[in-house]
């Protein structure tokens, strides 16, 4: 089991770093692709909300996600950013950490007839998304 699981963590590592290799850019910069991740999350996180979405807390919650998939991956570049195949991941992450705002550190909360109860933080979702480079 253990070989077989091994396997297919070296198939996904491999598919990870051709798609880096093989695609073309989505975006030109790094900072091209914060901006419309943060174009988007703050679209979202806006639909159902009367307030505006503070765009530089959104900024800090993608430079954290960067960083994080960076270390897990062991990156040296932005390629793999830049290709876009991030995006949904980082995505996640940043409206789920905005969205727990203020709850950090709780595993249940109750409010009348609503109850919450949280068994993962937005990173370690994250870092299970992704295949770790060893």
């Amino acid at each position: 089991m253990a070989q077989t699981n091994e396997t297919l963590f070296s198939r996904q590592m491999r598919a990870l770093e051709k798609a880096a290799q093989t695609s073309s850019a989505k975006y030109s910069t790094i900072d091209d692709m914060k901006s419309a991740i943060t174009t988007k999350v703050k679209r979202q996180l806006e639909v159902n909300s009367d307030y505006e979405v503070d765009e530089d807390l959104l900024g800090d919650f993608i430079d954290d996600a960067v960083s994080e998939i960076k270390d897990w991956r062991k990156l040296n570049n932005d390629n793999e950013f830049l290709n876009g195949m991030y995006d949904s991941k980082i995505s996640r992450f940043v409206i789920e950490s905005y969205n727990i705002l203020g709850i950090e550190g709780q595993s249940y909360e109750s409010n009348g007839a609503t109850a919450k109860q949280f068994t993962e933080t937005p990173l370690s979702r994250l870092k299970s998304s992704i295949p770790q480079k060893i």
